[in-house]
């Protein structure tokens, strides 16, 4: 998962959900199996461009987020 300033590029198994957001704005994508650049979504007519914007990356039981989530990076998987 590569952050870039208009969306990410992903390197994912084939079938690995992808949601990208712009603010409440929210676009789900599922990866072939071959690299891809995702743009986020636009935002929301009426919405200042300095909105919050990030992706995650969800396989069975692995995931990478990137933006406000990324928090959840850091947690451990439970046993």
């Amino acid at each position: 998962l590569e952050t870039r300033p208009d969306g990410i590029r992903v390197h994912a198994p084939r079938g690995t959900v992808i949601h990208l957001w712009t603010d409440a704005t929210v676009a789900r994508h599922t990866a072939e199996d071959t690299p891809c650049d995702l743009s986020y979504p636009a935002p929301r007519p009426g919405h200042d461009a300095q909105v919050e914007h990030g992706g995650a990356v969800f396989t069975r039981g692995d995931y990478l987020v990137t933006g406000w989530l990324s928090a959840y990076n850091t947690i451990a998987p439970r046993a």
